[in-house]
């Protein structure tokens, strides 16, 4: 009897114990006594976080320092172009982002640039192509937005404006000089996010159609390459924009290769679409991380490094999927959902 009432009184005493998980919420007024501590202690780690932040750029501007000197994007540079003497402020040498003339003349070369005899930084290019190449690049730190566009200078001897194409082009200045954009040819505004160069991409949210289109100059694109991120069925490809129309707003809208004037590889399924027929092409797959090459005279299209189509492949030999396609008044699409970037762009001589 005496075990039986101990364990009686041992359970009477558990259950009138409160577990830690049943324990009241602290009080109103503990929690506001508390509070200064607490936000005292929040705004100590800012503090920390802040000082951490100031040290950072601190180390981040030495190492600038040290990689460009004492340079300033206002700085006047003294040129000899090809024995002509000139000068021009840094920033408009630096103006077109990603190139090698901007890094070149960053700050960062200054003590490996060739110099003539009186110090002048020494450009071994005809005065005759880089002047008008120059004033370009001043025109272009004029811009304004309501003035009219920079255009590139005009040549009216063929060969110098050869030369002039292969010195821009040297120079990695042609995305500069004569600009490609990408443009919405068939989706609905305000669903793609775009990006220009030299990180010329889009993505979008909705399936849309998009085109590259030139703008200010009257060279063609003739081959493009473009790099598939996440995507939907991805068609890359070329239209005839004059029939293939534009279609903005909502709507079942076919994508490049899906109706008449269009050609385009679908990456993902494996075909080859032309004028809305789809033409089967073996172990294809590419999707997201593909490159596809696109050469509009070669009728080719090449995905990471293979070509997969051209006139003489067995698959459109027999159904004579690219006669006539794509030419001269073709110019690059592509239709698809998620991400896609330009890697390169051809243009016409």
């Amino acid at each position: 009897m005496e075990q039986i009432g101990a364990q009686q009184d041992a359970k009477d005493e558990g259950e009138n114990q409160i577990s830690p998980a049943t324990k009241s919420p602290p009080s109103l007024e503990t929690t506001l006594h508390a509070l200064p501590r607490l936000i005292q202690q929040r705004q100590e780690e800012l503090d920390r976080r802040e000082e951490e932040l100031r040290k950072a750029e601190e180390a981040f501007s030495r190492e600038t320092g040290k990689a460009y000197g004492d340079t300033k994007p206002n700085d006047v540079l003294h040129l000899n172009v090809g024995g002509t003497r000139c000068d021009t402020l840094r920033r408009t040498l630096c103006q077109i982002e990603g190139s090698m003339l901007a890094s070149r003349f960053s700050g960062r070369w200054d003590e490996t640039i060739e110099r003539d005899r009186d110090g002048n930084f020494f450009i071994d290019q005809p005065y005759e192509l880089f002047g008008p190449f120059l004033d370009f690049l001043r025109a272009g730190q004029n811009s304004t937005p309501g003035a009219p566009p920079v255009r590139a200078p005009p040549f009216d001897d063929e060969h110098a404006l050869a030369d002039f194409y292969r010195m821009v082009e040297y120079y990695g200045c042609t995305p500069g000089v004569y600009p490609t954009s990408i443009a919405l040819h068939r989706g609905v505004p305000g669903g793609a996010r775009f990006s220009p160069h030299p990180n010329l991409a889009v993505e979008t949210d909705e399936w849309s159609t998009f085109a590259l289109r030139t703008e200010g100059h009257s060279r063609d694109v003739v081959g493009y390459e473009i790099e598939l991120g996440r995507v939907e069925r991805a068609l890359v490809g070329w239209i005839r924009p004059n029939q293939f129309g534009t279609m903005i707003g909502e709507g079942d809208w076919r994508g490049v290769g899906e109706e008449g004037y269009s050609v385009a590889l679908d990456c993902c399924r494996s075909f080859l679409l032309s004028d809305g027929n789809a033409h089967p092409i073996k172990s294809l797959g590419a999707c997201g991380g593909a490159v596809i090459r696109c050469e509009r005279e070669s009728k080719r299209w090449i995905v990471n490094d293979k070509v997969v189509v051209s006139p003489d492949t067995h698959a459109t030999t027999n159904c004579n999927a690219l006669r006539g396609m794509p030419d001269k008044t073709f110019i690059p699409a592509f239709s698809g959902k998620g991400e896609f970037r330009i890697r390169m762009i051809n243009l016409s001589n």
